[in-house]
């Protein structure tokens, strides 16, 4: 049997370096303590600053999986189904566990990091910030609170420096989010720290947003069910009652008599003559 191999594919291989590359650079998380940002404009011809998306989150064998749920793009979401099934049974428990199968709502955002406890500067160009509705909340209300003497806070040119506060872990992780009362030119505040902001580029946050084949959720959905779930980052797995198999109860065996053996004594003739001992005779159960 020889050995078998294929031709080389340089353009996947090439952009699965391309990938590990991006994911390792391009994404922001948000260390305890304030973060300093400046949110960045539109980053296509959609209009809008953020992409939103709905996430499941789930941990399964202590892996962490954050799942694109595919249903607001039109295709069959395995998760978002099996939580609908359990919600229609109607039951405490049945609705309590659908909640694990709702996916939450999650945003992409183009920001510029000016400084954070990990050191992060402007110098590091644009990220990929993903937060949820405890920091888009918030970030929406100032954008479009144009009476209230905030609004567009992306503009580069009038737009607002927003600081992030993080405490906590967890479920019990807060955020405050605030913006600063005046406006700045982020072009010149770049200038005066020696940066072009020709040199930045901003993601194409659809792009990013990727949901997996209806055949991959399904495996990590029939895993899920096996071994447990967690819904929110820091959550103990709660793992499925397995149902208690009956008690068989045990048929007396009959007690088995032990063989016994008897021999025969040896016959003697009249004349005192020992005559051949019959076979020996056996008694009681198991015996042939």
């Amino acid at each position: 049997m020889s050995f078998k191999y294929f031709q080389r594919d340089e353009e996947a291989i090439d952009q699965a370096k391309s990938r590990q590359d991006r994911d390792g650079t391009m994404f922001h998380y948000l260390a305890p303590g304030r973060t300093t940002l400046r949110v960045m404009p539109c980053f296509s011809e959609k209009g809008v600053w953020f992409e939103e998306f709905k996430e499941h989150y789930t941990k399964i064998g202590g892996q962490s999986h954050y799942l694109v749920d595919p249903e607001p793009s039109g295709q069959f979401s395995p998760f978002s189904a099996h939580g609908r099934f359990l919600a229609e049974e109607g039951t405490e428990e049945a609705i309590k566990r659908a909640r694990e199968f709702r996916p939450t709502d999650k945003y992409f955002l183009n920001v510029v990091v000016l400084s954070n406890a990990k050191g992060g500067s402007a110098k590091d160009g644009v990220k990929v910030l993903k937060v949820g509705k405890k920091i888009m909340g918030p970030l929406i209300d100032l954008d479009t609170d144009v009476a209230g003497g905030w609004g567009d806070i992306t503009n580069l040119e009038t737009g607002r420096v927003v600081t992030i506060d993080k405490e906590g872990v967890g479920r019990d992780t807060t955020y405050k989010v605030k913006a600063h009362p005046s406006t700045t030119n982020f072009v010149e505040m770049l200038n005066e720290q020696d940066i072009d902001i020709n040199t930045f580029a901003m993601h194409n946050l659809t792009a990013l947003v990727e949901p997996k084949t209806k055949e991959e959720l399904e495996s990590l959905l029939e895993q899920l069910l096996a071994v447990g779930s967690t819904t929110e980052e820091g959550e103990v797995p709660q793992v499925p009652q397995v149902p208690q198999v009956p008690q068989v109860p045990q048929v007396p065996q009959p007690a088995v008599v032990p063989q016994v053996v008897t021999t025969a004594p040896t016959p003697v003739s009249p004349t005192g003559v020992p005559v051949v001992a019959p076979p020996p005779v056996t008694s009681g159960e198991g015996g042939s």
